[in-house]
């Protein structure tokens, strides 16, 4: 086709969806935490990226505070997370649970109440580790 002036200046809406990611005040507090633990822990080795972004997953790390596991789709038979309904989070101190599907925010269920200081107590607990 040749471009001429007139089909160079048509303008076309184009929309483009993304999934949504981390919005509430615990979602965002999760994906901090994926992003300390990556740094202090893992040293800034991703532990995994994609749609939900570079820390939106979730690592595998538990301490006396805390549990956290990205979500499962190795569909072992054994696996607690793909068969067993393990949540991918665990605040210990008050036994709340949290679930999400694939990355954090998505499909997210939460049973129990995070007290206002959850985040600060859970990065203290990483903290602690490397002192």
């Amino acid at each position: 086709m040749k471009k001429t002036i007139s089909n160079m200046e048509k303008k076309e809406n184009i929309t483009i969806i993304i999934p949504k990611g981390a919005t509430t005040d615990v979602e965002n507090g999760l994906v901090y935490l994926t992003e300390l633990l990556t740094n202090e822990i893992f040293d800034g080795e991703s532990q995994g990226g994609g749609l939900g972004g570079e820390y939106g997953y979730g690592v595998r790390y538990e301490n006396d505070t805390f549990m956290m596991h990205p979500f499962c789709w190795c569909y072992e038979g054994d696996c607690k997370w793909c068969y067993g309904g393990e949540p991918n989070f665990i605040y210990k101190p008050t036994n709340t649970r949290i679930w999400w599907y694939k990355w954090i925010g998505r499909g997210q269920e939460q049973k129990g109440k995070l007290p206002k200081d959850w985040l600060e107590k859970c990065v203290k607990s990483v903290a602690k580790l490397n002192q």
